[in-house]
């Protein structure tokens, strides 16, 4: 017994005290022998709970952080990390705000665990909710993205304390624009009543009073009622992007030949062409694809021009629009790709995941609507778009005139074919496009 064998002991069949001995002894080793089978019961129970816990924690889309009693970070899993985009695993042992990057949002949330410890809000009773702005940084301490965090905590039994954080980033920017959608009806249909009025009634006066005024008075007149009338078309301009923009008719889908129609729009760009400023590298052999004929003019529109305004003041500016087949590993047919190609200085890093937001530009000039309206058609074709900055680019070979340089964008779409009909009710269907390897920028749908 004492080197752990707990075995069954024999018993002498006498009745003397010798016999009573040896069975009390088989008895008392019996019993421990099943105690420490319970006891081993239990330990493996606890691991496998603890290792089924820990494949949650390892697959939840949130990030959970539990801190010790000292406030040091105790555990960590993968969600969180990938959410705050720092190691996050490498800090156990140490407090959060420690982490670089995280020390305003360490401060906060410490102050938010005090705030719930003496005196909690109503229906904060078991643990708090609050939602946080979390400005990330890359390596060099330069600001990256801002996140929303929705952050929830909670006190554990011995002075540990629970996190969990979920980014509603993308939430947000819905809600926003929603809400810019609702504004932007409203402003269309309380701005654009007033607007003929007003120009016909400065238009009639210069009609009734032209003839009976001469030299300067008759100029200032005319100036006068040009100005009116010019500003007017820019606000009827305003409140047609803010009517399409708000009540976007529903999409025609049918089929349609990608090639052709960008064909179209860019025929609408001749002296950009001409000027060897925007180029075309059309596929061969693209299949049809599903979709509505003017949102999609709207959308190669709205895209090469914002390209041609990325590149309005580089003397090498250079656009190029591509179209091309996405397939699988396997070889069959993905999607049809639209790539619009800049190279242009590219979105700050502040802008890009809200590019597609209204009113966000990086323009002196425009509304911010024109890429709204893109990322809204392609929810109504139930594709993806796609936006980044991809560094510098490589330089142009002799005679490839077509090939932009230096820091650049790149917008990249990806349609639905009508070889593969999307499944009823099936909206965003497409499986995520591979790595971008081009050095430029990109838009995707």
């Amino acid at each position: 017994m004492a080197h752990g064998d707990l075995s069954k002991k024999p018993v002498f069949a006498s009745g003397d005290e010798l016999g009573g001995l040896t069975r009390s002894f088989a008895d008392m080793t019996e019993q421990l022998s099943e105690a420490r089978s319970l006891v081993q019961r239990s330990v493996r129970q606890v691991e496998g709970a603890r290792a089924n816990l820990q494949t949650i924690l390892d697959n939840l889309t949130a990030g959970v952080i539990v801190f010790d009693r000292e406030g040091r970070i105790d555990t960590v899993n993968p969600g969180a990390t990938r959410i705050v985009k720092l190691p996050l695993s490498a800090y156990r042992g140490r407090r959060l705000e420690e982490v670089q990057g995280l020390e305003a949002f360490a401060k906060a949330v410490w102050q938010r665990f005090e705030l719930h410890a003496s005196s909690p809000e109503a229906g904060e009773r078991d643990h708090w909710q609050d939602s946080f702005e979390l400005q990330t940084q890359d390596a060099q301490g330069r600001d990256r993205d801002t996140l929303t965090l929705l952050v929830r905590g909670a006190a554990m039994p011995q002075g540990a304390r629970l996190m969990v954080f979920d980014d509603i980033t993308e939430v947000v920017s819905a809600q926003r624009t929603e809400a810019w959608g609702e504004v932007a009806r409203r402003l269309a249909h309380e701005i654009k009543n007033p607007l003929t009025p007003i120009q016909l009634s400065a238009e009639r006066l210069q009609h009734k009073l032209e003839a009976k005024l001469e030299g300067a008075d008759q100029t200032m007149l005319a100036k006068s009622v040009a100005t009116i009338v010019n500003q007017v078309q820019a606000m009827k301009t305003l409140v047609n992007e803010f009517r399409d923009y708000a009540r976007l008719p529903a999409a025609q889908l049918k089929a349609l030949d990608l090639n052709a129609l960008v064909s179209e729009v860019l025929g609408l760009y001749v002296t950009a062409q001409e000027a060897g400023r925007l180029h075309a590298e059309l596929g061969a052999g693209l299949p049809m694809i599903i979709g509505d004929s003017t949102q999609l003019r709207q959308v190669i529109h709205n895209l090469v021009q914002n390209a041609l305004d990325a590149v309005a003041e580089r003397p090498d500016g250079r656009v190029l629009v591509r179209t091309e087949v996405a397939r699988t590993e396997q070889g069959e047919l993905r999607a049809v790709r639209l790539q619009v190609i800049d190279n242009g200085h590219g979105f700050p890093d502040k802008v890009l995941k809200r590019a597609f937001e209204p009113y966000v530009t990086t323009k002196s000039k425009g509304t911010g609507l024109g890429l709204a309206v893109v990322k809204k058609i392609a929810d109504e074709h139930g594709a993806r778009v796609r936006i980044a900055n991809l560094g510098v680019a490589r330089e142009a070979s002799p005679g490839d005139t077509a090939a932009p340089q230096r820091q650049a964008r790149k917008f990249r779409y990806h349609f639905r074919s009508s070889l593969r009909p999307m499944a009823p009710g099936r909206r965003g269907g497409h499986r995520e496009p591979d790595a971008l390897t081009h050095p430029w920028r990109s838009f995707l749908l």
